[in-house]
């Protein structure tokens, strides 16, 4: 107070955190009412507890006295370290280890720590989906793992979902994800005209496209005619292999004796 007289100021705290859009949220808001004598300089002191529930990262410090401002950040850092391997690309049916490390990265033991797995759309384990880990010293790492199989229908991207828990109310959501490849698919486009004539060849024209992820190997297609109705070679042709996304195209010579 640089003045003549003392001065009474309600000094207001705002603590904010990152909400949806970048948008700011306040979390804790508190006044005070503090008297600055005059030509002196006081210290005020505000105590804030950060609650287990609060979200980690960055937060805003927001002090006015209704004149002035200023404002600062800290950052919360997360509780625990927790790293994964686990393969990038699983097909269809497969079974495969979901490997979790998980490091206490607090300056005190957490006890009693727990950690539950959510598993993507249609994959299961026979295992039980939480595992206990107990109590891990600052520093201290535990590994655990399932073994999971992928879905047998559903391809793409599939998201895992971790939730550790402690008994000092530490609540924490880490997050993975592998990829589905569809196996072999393929689909048969069969092509001949509308009418023909008796005794007239036509084309039968067959396209067979593998519309999985992975390739199929020593493909042949196989037709079958009714009675009095005659192909010029073989009812079985081979196409070979096919890659993911490959077609390929057989076609036969078909006559028909009868109307």
């Amino acid at each position: 107070n640089n003045g003549k007289l003392s001065e009474t100021r309600n000094l207001n705290l705002i603590i904010t955190q990152l909400g949806p859009w970048n948008s700011e949220i306040s979390i804790y808001n508190t006044t005070k009412t503090v008297t600055v004598p005059a030509g002196s300089t006081i210290t005020v002191t505000f105590q804030y507890q950060i609650p287990v529930s609060t979200s980690v990262g960055w937060h805003g410090i927001r002090i006015s006295d209704g004149t002035a401002k200023a404002t600062t950040i800290f950052i919360v850092k997360a509780p625990f370290n927790v790293t994964f391997d686990i393969p990038s690309n699983v097909t269809q049916k497969e079974e495969f280890y979901v490997n979790v490390t998980i490091t206490n990265e607090l300056d005190v033991p957490l006890s009693e720590i727990n950690v539950t797995i959510d598993l993507p759309n249609d994959f299961n384990t026979s295992e039980s989906l939480t595992k206990f880990i107990g109590t891990l010293s600052p520093g201290e790492s535990a590994k655990i793992s399932w073994l999971v199989t992928a879905t047998d229908f559903e391809y793409g991207y599939a998201p895992f979902d971790f939730y550790i828990n402690s008994a000092e109310g530490i609540r924490y959501i880490a997050s993975t994800y592998t990829n589905v490849l569809r196996l072999p698919e393929l689909r048969i486009y069969p092509s001949a005209p509308s009418e023909v004539k008796v005794n007239v060849p036509f084309t039968l024209t067959v396209n067979v496209r593998n519309e999985g992820d992975l390739g199929i190997n020593n493909v042949s297609i196989h037709i079958s005619l009714p009675n009095n109705v005659t192909a010029s070679d073989s009812l079985t042709k081979s196409i070979g292999d096919l890659v993911a996304g490959e077609m390929k195209t057989a076609s036969w010579t078909i006559t028909s004796m009868h109307d």
